[in-house]
């Protein structure tokens, strides 16, 4: 609720329910836990959005992105190569979760796709699972990602900025990126 005071209007949970992990937390807030969110927002401002890694239903262009995951890692690299988003500092394991995986040839219907490699190999070369890197992932991309057409600029709170600096990262004040 303290967004809200800040000026959000809008509030979207990404969760992760690939394996079934992310379903109960996502129950949760569609039932009582988010009762004071709606009650804040409004019904329709308030998005529970399911992810699924690795889905390739949910690709929004399945002749580019093979799965789910993989559009998350491509759409986040393309906002850094547009210089939109930007870490300063980030801590080891993020960093190694973001630039660890690598891309694997990927081909369906004769057209070649991104495919990001499969956590199990990421794993057993560095010894642990990039969480890290896909939470961030999930938490970069724009609402468009997930089918969600919407009117909320980007915005990054002192508490977004607290968050992240608890993972290790600083973020200059990217192009299209406010902060209260």
């Amino acid at each position: 609720l303290r967004l809200y005071k800040e000026g959000s209007r809008e509030i979207h949970y990404r969760i992760d329910t690939t394996g079934g992990y992310g379903a109960g937390p996502a129950d949760a807030l569609r039932g009582d836990l988010g009762a004071p969110l709606r009650d804040k927002y409004g019904e329709d401002n308030v998005k529970i959005i399911d992810v699924t890694f690795n889905s390739t239903k949910d690709v929004r262009d399945p002749s580019v992105y093979a799965d789910k995951i993989t559009e998350l890692y491509g759409v986040t690299g393309d906002l850094f190569e547009a210089g939109v988003l930007k870490i300063v500092n980030p801590s080891a394991k993020l960093e190694q979760d973001l630039t660890g995986r690598k891309w694997e040839d990927n081909y369906a219907n004769g057209q070649h796709r991104k495919k990001i490699e499969a956590k199990d190999k990421f794993k057993s070369q560095f010894g642990h699972s990039p969480d890290h890197g896909d939470g961030f992932v999930l938490a970069a991309v724009p609402p468009e990602v997930f089918g969600i057409q919407s009117q909320v600029e980007y915005l990054l709170t002192p508490a977004h900025l607290d968050t992240a600096m608890s993972l290790g990262c600083t973020w200059d004040n990217p192009a299209g990126v406010s902060t209260l």
